[in-house]
């Protein structure tokens, strides 16, 4: 695999697609070789080529503290072996970000630490927390669902894309992910068609490991690779970490019927010392709560004021028992330092934005909303067995 050197990041003489309502889609198949998913990246990288040097021109994290270290002799090192680790256990994926750098022009070890954000930003010392997203989880004795807010850096805003991809194989197979410009899918949430869903949510562990485990990002990309529910649940759960990740995942009705006896909707916690805590939200659970701190794991982790005000604040309301009752905790706007749904209104000193929300149904649906979700202003809905 070739490797482009790490060149100074210039701005692109590239115009960006523009994003307003509705989200750019891009429908897709490949073979599912090695060329096959080179050419999946190029084909991303060619298109959003405006996009992905205005969201990683935009990110401070990335300008003023990623890239300053890996002009280090450390920070040199630390990736070149955490590409050799990648690139042994995940060679796909690596060349999926090879493609996107060609495709774009962006320097690939550029583009692959942009992958590798929240870790290298931990391995470079940095105390920076990181309060992405808020999902409630409703189940009851029929049914339930994940409702989820898609928080950003306001550098993220108008840089994500639906994305449907179909390996053509001798069993061939395919996921739907919203995916962040410039980044494996998915970062945020998505789904296999009759399988199970899943959305994501940062979390604050205090310090990363380089020599084992991988990037957040290249589990995530597992994840969607996965056949069934129980092997996603697997994926998410015994894969080491650099840092750490929180999952929640959905089964279909046919993913529930072939899963361990008993689930329903997991929730996902992980540490880059190898732990893992894993909890069933069944009908007894009723609803579940989780932002960017860690729950089920006892883990040292940084204070993140954005997340503890959401869950003091979600905890005030009453737990929703339905749909209109979980959107109107995720849409709440109470506390205007930090509240649940970020709109950018003045008083908001998180620095996010909330891009999107969605909703996966146990039943077999998913939708997105634009705005606050409680006015379930949608832009795309559909079946999970598409």
């Amino acid at each position: 695999m070739r490797v482009h050197s790490m060149l100074p990041f210039a701005i692109l003489a590239v115009a960006s697609v523009a994003q307003a309502g509705s989200l750019p889609e891009m429908t897709m198949s490949h073979p599912d070789t090695a060329a096959g998913h080179y050419d999946f990246g190029s084909e991303i990288g060619k298109r959003f080529a405006g996009n992905i040097s205005a969201r990683i021109l935009a990110n401070t994290a990335m300008q003023d503290t990623v890239l300053p270290y890996l002009q280090t002799a450390t920070g040199k090192a630390t990736l070149a072996s955490l590409l050799d680790r990648h690139n042994k256990t995940y060679p796909m994926y690596v060349l999926e970000i090879q493609g996107m750098a060609e495709g774009s022009n962006i320097p690939f070890e550029t583009l692959f630490a942009n992958n590798l954000m929240q870790e290298l930003t931990l391995l470079a010392g940095s105390s920076k927390t990181v309060d992405h997203c808020s999902d409630y989880v409703v189940v009851s004795g029929v049914g339930g669902f994940i409702s989820h807010n898609e928080d950003a850096d306001l550098s993220d805003k108008g840089h994500t894309f639906l994305l449907k991809i179909t390996w053509q194989s001798a069993r061939p197979r395919s996921f739907t992910a919203y995916t962040y410009m410039g980044d494996l899918p998915s970062g945020a949430f998505g789904y296999v068609p009759g399988q199970f869903a899943f959305t994501l949510n940062k979390v604050p562990p205090k310090a990363a490991m380089a020599g084992q485990g991988f990037g957040r990002g290249f589990v995530s990309r597992a994840v969607l690779d996965a056949a069934t529910f129980a092997e996603a649940l697997a994926v998410a759960s015994k894969t080491p970490n650099i840092a750490g990740h929180n999952y929640q995942i959905l089964p279909t009705p046919l993913g529930r019927a072939a899963a361990p006896a008993g689930w329903w909707i997991a929730n996902v916690e992980t540490y880059h010392d190898g732990a893992a805590g894993v909890e069933n939200v069944t009908a007894a659970v009723g609803s579940y709560f989780h932002a960017n701190s860690y729950k089920i794991l006892d883990a040292p982790q940084f204070s993140d004021p954005g997340s503890i005000a959401r869950m003091n604040r979600a905890a005030q309301l009453p737990a929703p028992t339905d749909l209109p009752s979980a959107l109107r905790v995720l849409g709440d706007t109470y506390n205007t330092s930090y509240p649940v749904y970020h709109s950018g209104a003045p008083g908001d000193i998180s620095g996010l934005v909330t891009l999107n929300s969605v909703v996966f149904d146990m039943s077999g649906t998913w939708r997105i909303f634009a705005g606050n979700p409680t006015q379930q202003a949608e832009i795309y809905s559909g079946s999970l067995w598409d």
